[in-house]
């Protein structure tokens, strides 16, 4: 049962993958007739490297949170189960 959740999650995985690449490969982006691209420096008071600390801070957080209220609740269902 395991290697089949395995491989239908290999699957649906790749294949997420493959629509997001084919879609993006697909993407045209034309500017109006005789316009240029303008480079901007930064629209952001953040800098780059802060918010990638801040996403990973805050991703890690959720993760740990989960892992343990997963923890917890198997605690008291194991719990449960040697009372009855």
């Amino acid at each position: 049962m395991l290697v089949f959740f395995c491989e239908t999650t290999a699957v649906l995985g790749g294949g997420i993958a493959a629509m997001h690449y084919i879609s993006m490969k697909g993407t045209l982006f034309q500017l109006p007739y005789d316009q240029e691209i303008m480079r901007v420096e930064s629209a952001s008071l953040i800098s780059v490297n802060s918010l990638a600390y801040i996403l990973a801070f805050i991703t890690m957080a959720i993760l740990m949170m989960t892992n343990v209220i997963a923890y917890l609740e198997r605690r008291g269902v194991l719990r449960k189960k040697k009372l009855y």
